[in-house]
This record gives C-alpha cells, sequence and structure tokens, in this order.
C-alpha cells in the first residue's frame, strides 16, 4: 500500500506532467486515479476514502472551482413518458456498478414499477450497460497514443454528437429535432471505425457521404460484428439529412428510439477499439 508521503510525491510528479502536456485541472484527478491503480495496482471506487484525499490534492493544488464532480457520462431513459438521467459513476480497478442506482432522481415507487416490467427492465439494463461501457471505453480511448490524430478527432466529434441528442432530450419540453443528431451521432462513430480499424482517409469519407447504411456495411466488412448487421436493419428509423432544413416533429418514442440506436452504434464502435465489452460479465437484470 503506498504511504502518504509516497502518495503526496507521486501527485506532484503526476501534476507537473499533465501540466507540461496541457491537461486541464478538471480532467486530472481522473486521470491519477487511473494512473495509480494501474502503477500500484489498487482497486480504486470513487467514494473510497482513498479517492477522496486525492481529488482533495488537486482541489489545493490547482485552480479553485475547477474539480467540480459530477459522472463519467450522463444518459437518458424514456419510461412513463419522461426521460430520466442515468448517471455513470467514476470508478477505477475493481468497484461494483448498480443499474437502478443510476436513475438518481427517479422516485423509489417509479423504480419498483419499471422493475417490475419486464420488457422495460431489460431494455433499460441493456441501455445501461452500453452507457456503462460508452463512458469507460471512451474514457480509454482518449488516452490511447496510438490512435491516429484524425480517428481521434472524429471520436470527439461523436462524443459531442452523443452529449447533443441528450442534452436536447433533457430538457423540460424534449427537443423531437434530437433524431437529427442522433443520425449524425450513427454516421461519425461508423467513421470513426473506418478510420481508426479500416485506415480510411478523409477522400474515402467523402465517398461514403451521409449514407449511414453504406457505412454501416463497411463497418460489417471490416469487423464481421453481427450487431452491425441487427443495427442496420433499424437505420429506417432515421429521416433522410434533408430534414434539417424543415419544421417536421417527431414522435417522441421514435426520438428515444432513434437515440438507442444511435447510443447502441456508439458503444460498439468503443467496443471494438477500447477491448471493452462488459456485457459477458456482468448480471445486468436486477432481482425483483
Amino acid at each position: 500500500m503506498i504511504s502518504e508521503e509516497q502518495l503526496i510525491k507521486w501527485l506532484a510528479q503526476k501534476n507537473e506532467n499533465y501540466r507540461q502536456n496541457d491537461i486541464p485541472p478538471k480532467r486530472r484527478p481522473f486521470l491519477a486515479l487511473s494512473d495509480l491503480s494501474k502503477e500500484f495496482r489498487i482497486s480504486l471506487s470513487f467514494d473510497s476514502k482513498l479517492a477522496k484525499g486525492i481529488f482533495n490534492w488537486f482541489t489545493a493544488n490547482t485552480q479553485p472551482g475547477s474539480h467540480a464532480m459530477g459522472s463519467l457520462f450522463t444518459g437518458v431513459f424514456y419510461f412513463d413518458a419522461c426521460f430520466w438521467p442515468v448517471f455513470i459513476p467514476i470508478g477505477y480497478g475493481r468497484f461494483k456498478l448498480n443499474a437502478l442506482a443510476s436513475l438518481e432522481t427517479m422516485p423509489e415507487q417509479m423504480k419498483s414499477q419499471l422493475q417490475q416490467n419486464q420488457k422495460e427492465i431489460e431494455i433499460y439494463c441493456c441501455y445501461w450497460i452500453d452507457c456503462v461501457d460508452f463512458a469507460y471505453g471512451l474514457d480509454d480511448l482518449r488516452k490511447d497514443q496510438k490512435i491516429p490524430i484524425l480517428g481521434k478527432s472524429f471520436l470527439e466529434n461523436g462524443e459531442r454528437e452523443i452529449e447533443s441528442v441528450i442534452s436536447q432530450l433533457s430538457f423540460e419540453r424534449p427537443n423531437s429535432k434530437a433524431i437529427l443528431s442522433a443520425r449524425m451521432a450513427v454516421e461519425i462513430f461508423l467513421k470513426s471505425l473506418l478510420v481508426v480499424k479500416g485506415n480510411k482517409n478523409e477522400a474515402d469519407l467523402r465517398g461514403i457521404g451521409h449514407d449511414i447504411s453504406e457505412a454501416m456495411n463497411q463497418c460489417f466488412t471490416l469487423t464481421s460484428a453481427k450487431e452491425f448487421a441487427a443495427l442496420k436493419s433499424m437505420l429506417g428509423i432515421f429521416p433522410d439529412v434533408s430534414a434539417r432544413y424543415t419544421g417536421n416533429e417527431f414522435p417522441m418514442r421514435t426520438v428515444w428510439e432513434a437515440y438507442c440506436i444511435a447510443q447502441a452504434t456508439a458503444t460498439m464502435v468503443v467496443r471494438i477499439l477500447s477491448g471493452r465489452d462488459s456485457r459477458p460479465k456482468i448480471n445486468i437484470i436486477p432481482k425483483s
């Protein structure tokens, strides 16, 4: 176990390294948690005494107010005609996550109703594990120095599109135009995979244009991942790119399903590139 004196010395050196690499103060404690877990083979949960000590150290040694804590990723789940935030907490090493605990703002009675609805709880748990792998896998990819600059750019833009969908659905009056951002997220993440794993360049991507069906075909050919074949059959839910110029509204259930396809596509790409896939390891269906 690392001593307090060792930890302080280690944090000071890491902070200097992060500073030299222009890593923003807000990201440093999370990166330090990951690095500490790997270098010292320590299992850390976000609420552990050691993790809190690391956050306190960075709070005291970097810009005031730059370390407001939050989830690693926040998705949304559609239930009872409302969108509920799904908070994926931060943890490194071996730690436990609870699917229903991620629905922090949902009343317990409503959680019980969700849990008793077999179809809805299965949809939720599949969505939740997609969010978990997306959050932690993307965090891995941000630190992967082997990913080409173009690939990193596409991954970052894809993440922004996913966040845009979630933001638009999190309003008091959700914006049905979020379906267009969901479509764009599908396109960008598929192209991310073609760049990183298929060595495609910008000219190749221009040849695909906005044809997400063709992009999906190429990803399936590249990886043979059966999930792409299943996802391709669902792409008909998305309007044409030209719909951005019209004022058409879309049913919220349709928008939710479109977002689920976008999140599943994004997560599939992240799983392939990061190697992180929690599905076989976790029994995600909570017991009643």
